[in-house]
C-alpha cells in the first residue's frame, strides 16, 4: 500500500525483480539490450517517438497541401479580381465613349441647324427677288402689249410723219423685248439656284433626322 501511494507497482518499471538481475548474465547482449530498453522504458518511447514522427510527417504532408491549396485560391483571387477590374476599365471606357459620341452628334446637329437656317434665310432673300423679277417681267410684258397696240393703230393711219414715230416705238418695243428675254433668263436661272439649294435642304433635313435617331 505504501509502494501503491507512491506510484510504484512491482509490475512497472520502478523495481526490478531479483531474478531479472540473474537472467541478464544469462542472455546475449543483444537480448539483454533489449531487456534494459525495456526495464528503463525505452521500447515506448521508441514506439512513441515513431508515432510522433508519423503524425508529425502527417502534418508536415497537410501543410504542403493546405499551402498548394492557398497558393491556388490566391491565384484565383487574383485572376478574378483582374477580370473584375477589366470589367470596370472596359464599362468606364464604354460610358466615355458614348458621351463623346453624344457630344459630336449634337454638335454636327447644331452645325447642320445652322447651315439649314442660313439656306433658308438664303431662299428667302432669292425668293424675294424673283418675285422682284416676275413683277418687272409682268410690267414690261404689260408695256409690251400696250405699245405693240400703239404700233397696230400708228401703222392703221400710217402717214409721212408718223414713219419716224413708228420707228421709235418698234426701236422701244425691241429693248422691252430683250429687256424681257433677260429676264426670263435671270428668272430660269433663280428658279434653278431654288432648287438645288431646295435639294441641299433636303440633304441636311435628312442628315438631321439621322443625327436625331443616333442621340
Amino acid at each position: 500500500e505504501l509502494l501503491s501511494s507512491a506510484d510504484i507497482s512491482v509490475s512497472g518499471y520502478n523495481i526490478i525483480p531479483q531474478h531479472a538481475v540473474t537472467r541478464l548474465a544469462e542472455v546475449t547482449s543483444e537480448e539483454r539490450r533489449r531487456i534494459i530498453e525495456d526495464l528503463i522504458g525505452l521500447g515506448i518511447y521508441d514506439l512513441k517517438k515513431a508515432e510522433a514522427q508519423n503524425q508529425l510527417n502527417i502534418a508536415d504532408t497537410n501543410i504542403k497541401i493546405a499551402t498548394a491549396r492557398i497558393e491556388e485560391v490566391r491565384l484565383r483571387v487574383e485572376s478574378l479580381e483582374k477580370e473584375r477590374n477589366d470589367f470596370l476599365r472596359h464599362s468606364l471606357l464604354t460610358k466615355e465613349i458614348s458621351k463623346l459620341q453624344a457630344h459630336i452628334v449634337s454638335g454636327k446637329l447644331s452645325t447642320v441647324n445652322k447651315d439649314i437656317e442660313s439656306l433658308k434665310a438664303g431662299i428667302e432673300d432669292k425668293e424675294t427677288h424673283l418675285s422682284n423679277l416676275k413683277v418687272e417681267r409682268d410690267k414690261l410684258q404689260n408695256l409690251k402689249v400696250e405699245l405693240e397696240r400703239q404700233l397696230r393703230d400708228l401703222q392703221e393711219r400710217l402717214v409721212e410723219k408718223g414713219g419716224q414715230k413708228i420707228h421709235e416705238f418698234e426701236r422701244s418695243l425691241s429693248e422691252i423685248n430683250s429687256r424681257t428675254a433677260s429676264l426670263k433668263a435671270e428668272i430660269d436661272s433663280k428658279k434653278l439656284n431654288l432648287q438645288l439649294l431646295e435639294k441641299q435642304i433636303e440633304g441636311f433635313e435628312n442628315q438631321r433626322n439621322g443625327y436625331d435617331s443616333d442621340i
